[in-house]
């Protein structure tokens, strides 16, 4: 999870004494879950190490928690041999557990999710048609995403204005 800066309440002491703003304290809650829950979904009989088990192999990454801590967003890598890539999509997967929900099939490279302030929307940056990386919305409660940058250059972290109305972002050269 990337650092933002805090905005809204202050920072809050967790038992170790550090502070920590409610984004991580949620960020905390879900993690137990992320834990246990994920080595489950590939829990198998025990195999050797093959090229076979290397196909296999999914990763888990970019996750941000909803504002309600509710819901977990992540991305999810998989390899596809035949093409020679990692294929990365958007998912959400509630925290006190159930069905996750893929939300970007058929896009094959997405990356930093962040929910919206409001919790009904997700962003994400994904190449355009170009292939370069831009910045892009989803409603959570269905619809397309949409293409909020048209940057000349890839756009390369974000972050939402603390009323959900706009972003700020930093591009490549």
């Amino acid at each position: 999870m990337r650092a933002r800066p805090h905005v809204g309440a202050p920072p809050a002491i967790v038992p170790d004494g550090r502070t920590s703003t409610p984004r991580a304290m949620r960020f905390r809650r879900a993690l137990p879950f992320l834990v246990v829950a994920l080595p489950a979904l590939g829990a198998q009989q025990r195999e050797p190490f093959t090229y076979e088990t290397l196909r296999k192999v999914t990763s888990v990454g970019g996750l941000d928690v909803s504002p309600d801590g509710r819901t977990a967003a992540i991305t999810v890598t998989r390899p596809d041999f035949t093409t020679n890539r990692n294929l990365t999509s958007l998912w959400i997967v509630p925290v006190t557990g159930g069905a996750p929900r893929e939300l970007t099939p058929g896009r094959t490279t997405v990356s930093s999710p962040q929910w919206s302030p409001d919790g009904r929307t997700l962003a994400f940056l994904a190449p355009d048609s170009a292939g370069r990386t831009q910045l892009w919305t989803l409603p959570i409660a269905g619809g397309e995403a949409r293409r909020v940058t048209g940057h000349p250059t890839a756009i390369v972290q974000y972050a939402w204005r603390p009323d959900g109305a706009a972003f700020g972002f930093t591009a490549e050269d």
